[in-house]
C-alpha cells in the first residue's frame, strides 16, 4: 500500500498523456523512456507524466522537460525527453531517477487495483535507472518501514542518541544503498551512479526519521531529539550535492522539526549557521512562506539565481491572513447519514474558534495507527478551543463507517469525500498550502478560514498549549542578526 493517495499523483498533474503535445518543437531529445505493458489497462498507472519539483517549493509536482510521444502500438509507450541534469521523473505512479542520454526501457503491470490500494510490478529491461517507491511490501519499503517504526518508538535520550548517532545512521544510508543495488541489478557501477544513490539513499532514510519524529513524536519528547537532529543537519550538509535539485527537501524535514519546537526564526536560522549559503538561503524562504519572516527580512538575502523566482511567488502568493479559497469551501462532503455539507459550512457551523483537519483513509496503513492512537484518549473531543475533523478520502463508505465505529470517533466530526471532487480537493489544497500530498496529513485553521500550520503534526499528539492567542498565523518575527 502506499503512503501517497494513490489518485494523488493524477489529480496534481498538468500535463496528461492522453493529451500529450510537443511543446519544444526545435527540441533535440537525448533521452529514451520505453514501457512496455501487459495489457491495455495498464496504461492507467503510467498515463501522467511529471517532474518531482526541485527545491522543495511549492506543490510536489512539475511539469516535465520537453518531450514528445513517438507513435507506438496500445501496449507500447514511447517517450523521447530532453534532459539537462540527473531528474526524478514520475510516470503515473512512478518516481524514477534518470540522467540525461540514458535509455530505459521498462516492463510495467497492474496486479491489483482497488480502493484500498494498488499493487504493481516494474521489471527493468535496460537503463542505468531506479525506481523511488515500490510499496512497502517489497524490500526497500520494509527497510524504510523499519525506521519509521524504530523512530516513533524510542522512548528515553539513550535509546534515541545511540539510534541517530551518525555512525548508525550513515549505516542505515549504507543498508539502503546496498538494498536499491540488489532491487535494481540493472544500475552501472560508475561514480555518477553510486553518487546519485548516495544522495538517493540519505533522502531516503533522512524522509523515514523525519516523517516519524515530525507527525508521531510528542511534543515533550521532541528535547530528547534536538541533538542529534542537529548532527543529522551537519553530516547532510556535509555530504550534500547540490546539483541534485530534489535534495532541499530533506533540509524542508529538518527545518520543520525546528519548527514543531516552537523556535522563533532567529532561533531556527541559528540551527542552520554552519550549512552553505545556498541552505541559508532556503530556510530564509521557508521562513517566509510560513510567515515568522516578511518581505522585508529577506530582501536582497536571496541570491542563488534559481530561488529568485520561488521568492517572488512567494511574495505575490504568501498564504498567511489570507483565508481558504471558495474553490476549497465550497468542496462537497458527505456525514456518515449521506446528507451532503460544504466544507464552508463545516467551519461556519463550528462553535470552537479552531478547526484540526485530519486528511486520512482506510487505505493508508499510518492513517489508521493515528486513528488508533488518538482513540486512546480522545483529548479533543471536548474540547472548547479545536474542533477535529477528520475527512476521509474513501470509495468504500463500508468501511470508513466500520473504522468509525472501531475507533469510536465522534460522527459528527467525521465526513466522507469520494472520487473526481476528491481529486480536486487535493489539487487545491497543494496549490494553496504547498502539501505534498502525503497521507495521513493534518492541518490548523481559524474558524474564519485562515491557515495557521499547514504541516500540524498528528492529531494525537497536539495539544492546546500550542494555539495562539487569536486565530490567525503568527506575527513575524524580526532577526536578531
Amino acid at each position: 500500500m502506499r503512503r501517497i493517495h494513490k489518485y494523488t499523483s493524477l489529480t496534481l498533474i498538468f500535463i496528461l498523456l492522453s493529451n500529450w503535445w510537443c511543446y519544444a518543437q526545435d527540441t533535440t531529445y537525448n533521452t529514451t523512456i520505453v514501457v512496455n505493458l501487459k495489457k491495455p489497462s495498464d496504461k492507467f498507472g503510467v498515463r501522467s507524466f511529471n517532474q518531482f519539483t526541485p527545491y522543495g517549493l511549492g506543490p510536489f509536482l512539475d511539469t516535465p522537460p520537453p518531450y514528445k510521444i513517438i507513435p507506438s502500438t496500445p501496449l507500447k509507450m514511447h517517450l523521447k525527453v530532453n534532459l539537462t541534469t540527473t531528474s526524478e521523473l514520475i510516470l503515473g505512479f512512478q518516481y524514477f531517477y534518470i540522467s540525461p542520454g540514458d535509455s530505459l526501457n521498462f516492463d510495467y503491470e497492474i496486479l491489483l487495483d482497488t480502493p484500498e490500494e494498488v499493487i504493481d510490478t516494474i521489471i527493468v529491461n535496460h537503463g542505468n535507472v531506479f525506481f523511488r517507491e515500490v510499496g512497502y511490501k517489497k524490500t526497500p519499503g520494509k527497510f524504510k518501514w523499519s525506521i519509521f517504526d524504530t523512530i516513533r518508538n524510542l522512548e528515553d535520550s539513550s535509546s534515541i542518541n545511540e539510534y541517530l548517532s551518525i555512525e548508525n545512521v550513515t549505516h542505515l544510508i549504507a543498508q539502503y544503498a546496498e538494498i536499491i543495488h540488489q532491487q535494481w541489478p540493472n544500475l552501472n557501477k560508475d561514480k555518477r551512479t553510486r553518487e546519485a544513490i548516495k544522495q538517493f539513499s540519505l533522502n531516503g532514510v533522512y524522509y523515514e526519521i523525519f516523517f516519524a519524529l515530525n507527525g508521531y513524536v510528542s511534543s515533550s519528547k521532541k528535547e530528547y531529539f534536538q541533538k542529534p537532529v542537529v548532527e543529522m543537519l551537519k553530516y547532510a550538509s556535509e555530504n550534500d550535492n547540490l546539483q541534485y535539485t530534489t535534495n532541499w527537501i530533506r533540509y524542508l524535514h529538518i527545518y520543520r522539526f525546528f519548527r514543531s519546537r516552537d523556535l522563533n526564526a532567529s532561533e531556527i536560522i541559528s540551527q542552520f549557521e554552519n550549512c552553505d549559503q545556498v541552505i541559508k538561503q532556503f530556510i530564509l524562504l521557508n521562513l517566509l512562506r510560513d510567515g515568522l519572516l516578511d518581505e522585508s527580512q529577506v530582501l536582497n538575502k536571496i541570491t542563488y539565481a534559481p530561488y529568485k523566482e520561488f521568492e517572488e511567488k512567494i511574495i505575490q502568493e504568501v498564504k498567511r491572513n489570507v483565508k481558504l479559497p471558495e474553490t476549497i469551501y465550497n468542496t462537497e462532503v458527505f456525514d456518515v447519514y449521506d446528507s451532503k455539507h460544504t466544507l464552508g459550512e463545516i467551519f461556519e457551523n463550528s462553535t470552537q474558534p479552531y478547526l484540526f483537519l485530519d486528511f486520512c483513509g482506510t487505505w493508508c496503513k499510518p492513517c489508521i495507527e493515528a486513528i488508533a492512537k488518538y482513540s486512546e484518549n480522545k483529548h479533543l473531543d471536548n474540547s472548547k478551543k479545536v474542533k477535529p475533523i477528520w475527512l476521509f478520502f474513501e470509495n468504500d463508505k463500508s468501511k470508513w463507517i466500520n473504522m468509525l465505529i472501531k475507533y469510536q470517533l465522534k460522527k459528527e466530526n467525521c465526513f466522507i469525500i469520494t472520487g473526481n471532487p476528491s481529486r480536486e480537493l487535493i489539487k487545491e489544497f497543494s496549490i494553496h498550502t504547498g502539501w505534498k500530498g502525503e497521507f495521513p496529513h493534518y492541518f490548523l485553521f481559524g474558524k474564519d478560514g485562515k491557515t495557521i500550520n499547514a504541516d500540524a503534526g498528528s492529531l494525537s499528539k497536539f495539544s492546546e498549549s500550542s494555539l495562539p492567542k487569536e486565530p490567525g498565523p503568527p506575527a513575524p518575527t524580526s532577526l536578531d542578526k
